[in-house]
């Protein structure tokens, strides 16, 4: 049985379409996919998926025969009947392609997963979800000149590019539920309908700055560093949906940022934002279990994730 971990965004998102840097990383709730030996019919367990992405990412062989054998378990992504915004189909990609091919290396399976992802995506999204999966761990992600949408800022590379980082060793990151699974595409289509104006092009470039700064922040086990990248995109993020008319904060997240800075640390939207999930940051040494106990008095409430999870390194209770 295969493995594909959910992601999280840290830093870069909005940005990453346009050829920015996004600092991504993976958790410990993930996909899980099996060919069973009898041919029985496709099955899900968790929720619906049909079978139009498995029927993409299957790319070779009797694809009939293969859906015939598939089990796909997507119960970790859903807490009760509320999905959590972990990236449920790029997640199913990769577990699907490495149930079915585990003799490819990690970068085989992004570079499949990714493919038919984007078309069963109709080309939307960036990919550094398909790519958390698939690599695992904590990654800064760029897109190539190929996919990067237009306007560009900077130059992208002419191949995607995946980095392998380590988040600094004294933070603590806590993944705090919002409440309201958020559409990324209908965020990410009020964002790119303004994507021409100056305004918008130069918060993008700040969110862009600020990733590649955070990236570095991990590079060099600076704490510190990330934590203001963090707030500085914090901000970014509510200057770009002040701009664009995005909701991309909602009024659980301010409370959260103000309920954080009491405690000493940082919050910030993951992802298109919206109500989904955010994260907050600070030092290990953080009155944690009161700041986690306390969020319940806003409506709201930590989801247990491991941040930087290597299906790699699986313990014995994360696997099959």
């Amino acid at each position: 049985m295969s493995f594909a971990p959910g992601k999280l965004f840290l830093l870069g998102e909005y940005a990453v379409l346009h050829g920015g840097i996004a600092l991504v990383t993976a958790v410990d709730r993930g996909i899980r996919a099996e060919l069973r030996s009898d041919r029985d019919g496709y099955r899900v367990a968790g929720a619906d998926l049909d079978q139009k992405l498995p029927i993409r990412v299957l790319d070779h062989g009797d694809r009939a025969e293969l859906l015939q054998r598939l089990s796909v378990d997507v119960s970790a992504f859903f807490e009760g009947k509320t999905k959590l915004g972990l990236g449920s189909s790029a997640a199913s990609s990769v577990a699907i392609l490495k149930a079915a091919r585990p003799e490819l290396s990690a970068a085989e399976v992004f570079r499949i997963a990714d493919r038919a992802h984007r078309e069963h995506q109709a080309g939307r999204g960036s990919g550094a979800d398909v790519a958390a999966s698939a690599f695992g761990g904590t990654i800064s992600y760029r897109l190539s000149v190929r996919w990067a949408q237009h306007p560009w800022i900077g130059t992208p590379p002419q191949e995607t590019q995946v980095e392998p980082l380590k988040l600094p060793a004294d933070l603590r990151f806590v993944a705090v539920w919002m409440g309201d699974a958020a559409s990324s595409t209908e965020l990410s289509g009020k964002v790119a309908k303004l994507v021409l104006h100056e305004d918008v092009r130069a918060t993008l470039s700040s969110i862009a700055s600020t990733a590649s700064y955070g990236v570095g922040a991990c590079v060099n086990d600076d704490a510190q560093s990330l934590m203001d990248a963090l707030s500085s995109g914090d901000a970014l993020m509510e200057r770009l949906g002040e701009q664009t008319g995005a909701p991309i904060i909602c009024e659980g997240h301010r409370a959260l940022r103000e309920f954080a800075a009491e405690f000493g640390l940082v919050a910030k939207p993951s992802g298109a934002g919206g109500g989904d999930f955010s994260i907050v940051a600070g030092p290990k040494h953080s009155r944690w279990l009161r700041f986690c106990a306390d969020l319940a008095d806003l409506g709201l409430r930590a989801i247990p994730l491991e941040f930087g999870y290597s299906p790699d390194s699986e313990s014995e209770e994360h696997s099959p």
